[in-house]
């Protein structure tokens, strides 16, 4: 015999509507003049689209840090702050979070971004994260420099 499930909890379900947007994008050229800010900027801008919701109704930008910055001799060459620069850019004034560095830091912030918006803290959060490697190093390998990185580029 199936029994139906029965909720633990029988309070109403919040049905406020989640909208997700996503966008990916991967550069198999190696264009020194893009800046991790640049990229953060595309994508970004492509998940808004693909909400339906413009930079504006944003309240919480979440930025996952570069990978390069956990190398001593290459975090000089990228900006310290790149959610600033980013919000900046889109003309948002969100609440800016970020963290240190971990294998497992975007399902975190995925996790407590769920968390955030159910508990009320934010009604928008956009989580965003990016990394040109190939070109840092193939820059680097050629002996090139990459002086837009520090500020982000334009």
């Amino acid at each position: 015999m199936v029994q139906d499930a029965v909720p633990i909890d029988a309070a109403p379900i919040d049905a406020t509507p989640i909208i997700v947007g996503v966008s990916q994008q991967t550069w198999r050229d190696q264009d020194p003049t893009r800046t991790p800010v640049d990229a953060l900027a595309e994508v970004a801008t492509g998940a808004l689209a693909d909400a339906g919701i413009g930079p504006d109704a944003v309240d919480a930008l979440v930025t996952v840090p570069f990978l390069a910055q956990q190398v001593p001799q290459l975090a000089p060459l990228l900006t310290p702050n790149p959610g600033a620069l980013l919000a900046d850019r889109l003309g948002m004034a969100p609440a800016l979070l970020t963290s240190d560095y971990g294998g497992n830091l975007p399902q975190w912030f995925i996790n407590r971004g769920a968390d955030w918006l159910v508990e009320g803290r934010y009604r928008t959060l956009l989580l965003t994260g990016a990394e040109l490697m190939a070109t840092l190093l193939g820059t680097l390998r050629g002996g090139g420099d990459l002086p837009a990185w520090r500020e982000g580029g334009d």
